[in-house]
């Protein structure tokens, strides 16, 4: 029971933090686990995003930022498709802030959050984005260490649809030293 509350402290905490703080871009890097998706598809003024995880899933919890153009598009419907996802909507800054906390790591994949915009205009294709802050698991040791994830972002009905794939890569920190992994970026057009 302490562990679920420091959880879930710790997750409503960061997402205080990330609604008062501006968010940080990510960095590209190579990886190959905790695959997080953001598929967007836009079709006669109506944009859907769904988020969800997959992949090798082994994670504990995540901080994440939807951004979007909030001067052409607005949220007309928000479904939360885990019982472990927080959101928070800022409309003035087009953000919908995101938060998962699982009482211990996990390693089952599926579907997190759907968004459905109505857009005055099409949007670019690259205009909704996930900015990943962090994503932790708990290690042997019990401790939170930052997990290994990649960020897959797909768009379908904007132009020229492409996939862009950013792999950000684990930091483990302990007592004593921080290691991290070499950093690579690929994108790819179809």
């Amino acid at each position: 029971m302490l562990r679920r509350y420091i959880s879930f402290s710790l997750s409503a905490l960061i997402l205080l933090l990330s609604i008062i703080c501006p968010s940080v871009p990510l960095s590209a890097s190579a990886a190959t686990a905790n695959c997080f998706t953001l598929d967007c598809t836009y079709e006669d003024g109506t944009a859907e995003l769904l988020f969800a995880v997959g992949g090798d899933v082994n994670i504990c919890g995540f901080e994440a930022d939807l951004l979007y153009p909030a001067d052409i598009c607005t949220v007309s419907a928000v479904q939360v498709l885990n019982q472990n996802v927080l959101q928070n909507h800022l409309p003035e800054k087009g953000v919908i802030a995101i938060s998962w906390a699982e009482v211990q790591n996990t390693n089952t994949a599926g579907d997190l959050l759907r968004v459905t915009f109505e857009c005055s205009e099409k949007p670019a294709k690259d205009a909704f984005r996930l900015n990943v802050r962090d994503a932790y698991l708990i290690d042997e040791n019990q401790d939170f260490v930052t997990a290994e994830y990649t960020l897959v972002q797909k768009s379908t009905g904007l132009d020229d649809p492409d996939e862009t794939t950013v792999t950000v890569p684990a930091t483990t920190t302990t007592s004593k030293t921080t290691t991290s992994k070499t950093t690579t970026s690929k994108t790819t057009t179809s």
